[in-house]
């Protein structure tokens, strides 16, 4: 079998050429075949024990109506009022500590520096708007 000529100029003794000529006349192993994904995916499934058996907890209905437990503090007419509702669950605090976190976040990522995103430093009142406009949007019905 004759070397290509590229091959052959570039052999510096008789023995490279040797070698190299093997190297082109062997085809390269094919390497292993490998399972299919789904193939180790029901291997890895069928190793997992199953459960231990239990007793469900006991189950009773109730008959009586939904109450609200407010705090003794809270004014009767301030029921209403869905703000004060609102602060039993998160206050001042929490906003402060969100706009805090979500700043430093954002200073962490290089946010508002050339080539990337547009940003400026938030406040916990920003907060507060944001997360009062997911409370509104979520019993609200889109149609």
């Amino acid at each position: 079998m004759a070397l290509p000529r590229w091959l052959a100029e570039r052999a510096t003794s008789t023995a490279s050429v040797r070698v190299l000529a093997v190297l082109i006349v062997l085809p390269a192993p094919w390497p292993a075949a490998k399972k299919p994904k789904l193939d180790l995916v029901n291997e890895l499934i069928s190793r997992i024990p199953q459960p231990p058996s239990y007793d469900p907890l006991p189950y009773r209905q109730l008959s009586r109506a939904g109450t609200a437990k407010l705090p003794a503090d809270l004014l009767p007419t301030s029921y209403g009022d869905p703000y004060s509702l609102f602060t039993l669950f998160l206050i001042e605090k929490h906003f402060d500590t969100i706009a805090r976190n979500t700043n430093l976040y954002a200073e962490a990522r290089d946010a508002g520096k050339p080539g990337k995103r547009l940003w400026w430093p938030t406040n916990a009142l920003e907060v507060k708007v944001f997360i009062g406009i997911f409370i509104y949007i979520g019993p609200t019905a889109c149609n």
